[in-house]
């Protein structure tokens, strides 16, 4: 009908007649009242050791079964925290019954696994639980700490170690799935594994236990070992499995595939982080074993890959970034300490699978380079940049999309120098073709741009930015060197050099010289680009007209007829030069804009009028 709350420490020591409320369950409503006659008899007399511990085991199961609800429901993954009153009512009826502690958490262990099995204790309780029997180990008999016969124990230790040894299966075999029972990206999962650990090492720490579990696991390290490659090879299994129904599809294969890897990656990742400590606390290399068991299942998986062929360009990207996932997994394998098991591990060959997809990888690059340029050119519009001048946004959007195109090939690390180099060649060669493309496209709207004014050449703002642009792309170029940190490349295949057997083979030697000539003929292209631009527009300057009016006026009328237009003339087309162009482009433009002069001149001399009676000086 309902509870009511007696309060065993405030009992006379005759007992009492006393009438208590009544309340329910649930909404501690009051229901009436009930008649309580108690008396105290003290220690049972004439109970058998197993009469008192079953008669416990009664009061703890009821106990239990009380504490453990909420609103009438059981909590799953209880954390067996008592209240002091049943606290205090098991440890009186425990002492009225004779029993002592270790009896006691005996009785508590057994029950509290059988609660388990239906609706999970947190491990914790359990730690604290095997921490308590050890610190009570003195109250065992002298043959059981010995580890004699289990014939000579007496009913309750055999039943104790009994339950240890129940305990310690169960936590083996969720240790055989904690890849898949434990969520690792939560720190709750996280906890829960450290949990399990722990009371491992609290029962393995205990020789009394020791030498019972050892007769069946050989060692906590040898025990765990099995689990981390059980684990890993039931979770691949099952992630496997689940995408089976794709295998048909090459395509569908290919991004079940990517998506199976980058969570083995992220996976890793995260063991790395928070799972291997813990492992190491209890002696054990985690990431060895579970390389060793991960190794054989991907390789396996990833054998298809050698016959695949990117259908379209999605595909190449796929194809790409399941490359830098899988180069990333191998290179975590860095951290397996052991350098035969590291050699051995197939994974660390992952570039042969994708051998033939690299160059697919560079061209497909290059043509949406190329589409990229094109669209900037073709919405292109003039912005500030700096304060020294001013570009157009095609060169701005192209200079930075180049320096992307330099950070996203650098992730690519093909980890032999044989064929890294020329890889390398080939994405620095990708990147200056493209540089060069732009300033060709720049220098033919320079070539076909109406620059002319009443028949006369005049400088303008957008013909200066289109000067600024080529000289723009001219820096990125020198900044590729860093963008790709070609240095550190450089360092890294001369290390690869000094571990070679054929020391006549240099490769760095070779990969810096051809780079450096890549780089040196793209800045010389678009260097010509710019000289041949400025060439175009010192050819259409045309100060003919000016210095032969100078040659055929008079003295008197040379400064207000000839040398006014000329010197506005100049004046007005070098001040927009001045204003928009990149001072290392003026220079260049004003260098041959006076030598333009200079020939002029040279070019009206031999014209010169001959007056009567005077001698030829050129004026």
């Amino acid at each position: 009908m309902g509870r009511a709350f007696y309060l065993l420490s405030t009992i006379p020591s005759k007992g009492e007649r006393k009438s208590l409320d009544l309340y329910s369950h649930s909404a501690k409503t009051k229901w009436g009242s009930v008649m309580i006659d108690l008396r105290i008899r003290g220690l049972r007399e004439g109970l058998s050791s197993a009469e008192a511990l079953a008669e416990h085991l009664r009061l703890t199961r009821a106990v239990v079964d009380s504490e453990s609800k909420v609103k009438g429901h059981y909590v799953r993954r209880w954390n067996a925290q008592l209240r002091p009153n049943a606290h205090l009512l098991l440890d009186l009826h425990a002492e009225c019954c004779g029993l002592n502690k270790l009896q006691q958490v005996g009785v508590l262990l057994n029950v509290l696994l059988d609660y388990h099995k239906s609706y999970a204790v947190q491990i914790s309780t359990f730690c604290d639980l095997i921490a308590h029997i050890k610190s009570s180990r003195h109250v065992l008999p002298e043959r059981v700490l010995e580890g004699k016969s289990d014939r000579d124990h007496p009913l309750w230790v055999s039943s104790l170690f009994a339950d240890v040894h129940e305990l310690g299966s169960y936590i083996f075999d969720v240790m055989k799935d904690h890849l898949l029972v434990f969520d690792l990206k939560t720190p709750q999962g996280v906890r829960r594994i450290e949990s399990h650990l722990m009371a491992l090492r609290e029962m393995f720490s205990f020789q009394t236990f020791t030498k019972k579990l050892n007769q069946k696991y050989k060692s906590l390290g040898k025990a765990l070992e099995t689990s981390i490659m059980s684990a890993v090879t039931k979770a691949f299994t099952f992630l496997n499995g689940k995408a089976e129904p794709l295998r048909n599809d090459p395509e569908d294969r290919l991004r079940a595939f990517k998506g199976l890897i980058q969570h083995w990656l992220h996976q890793t990742q995260r063991i790395l982080k928070d799972i291997v400590p813990l492992f190491k606390e209890v002696g054990v290399d985690y990431i060895t074993w579970y390389f060793r068991a991960l190794d054989p299942l991907l390789c396996s998986e990833a054998t298809w890959l050698e016959r695949y062929r990117a259908a379209d360009e999605e595909s190449h990207t796929v194809t790409f970034e399941l490359y830098l996932s899988m180069r990333d997994i191998a290179n975590l394998t860095e951290h397996v300490k052991d350098e035969t098991v590291r050699a051995e591990l197939k994974i660390r060959n992952y570039h042969l699978w994708f051998s033939p997809m690299v160059a697919n990888w560079i061209s497909r690059a290059q043509s949406l380079c190329r589409q990229y340029i094109d669209k900037a050119i073709q919405i292109d519009k003039v912005i500030q940049v700096t304060d020294e001048a001013t570009f157009s946004s095609s060169a701005v959007d192209t200079k930075g999309f180049l320096l992307q195109v330099g950070n996203f090939w650098k992730h690519l690390q093909w980890p032999r120098a044989a064929e890294s180099y020329s890889y390398t060649a080939a994405i620095v060669q990708h990147i200056c073709d493209c540089a060069v493309y732009y300033a060709g496209q720049v220098y033919t709207r320079v070539t076909n741009e109406d620059i002319y004014k009443d028949g006369q050449f005049h400088a303008s703002e957008k013909l200066c930015i289109i000067l600024n642009n080529m000289c723009h792309l001219q820096q990125a170029l020198e900044g590729l060197s860093e963008t790709l940190e070609l240095e550190k490349y450089y360092q890294w295949l001369e290390e690869q050099d000094a571990q070679t057997e054929n020391s006549s083979e240099k490769v760095a030697a070779i990969a810096r010289s051809l780079i450096s000539n890549l780089l040196k003929n793209a800045d010389e292209d678009i260097g010509n680009k710019i000289s041949l631009t400025v060439q175009n527009i010192s050819e259409k300057v045309n100060l003919e007209r000016f210095f032969q009016d100078m040659l055929r006026s008079d003295k008197d009328s040379v400064d207000e007829e000839t040398v006014v237009p000329l010197l506005d003339y100049l004046t007005h087309n070098l001040q927009t030069l001045g204003d928009f162009l990149l001072p290392q482009v003026l220079y260049r433009v004003l260098a041959n804009f006076w030598a333009t002069c200079v020939h002029t001149i040279a070019a009206c001399i031999p014209n010169i009028p001959k007056k009567p009676g005077n001698n030829y000086i050129p004026r």
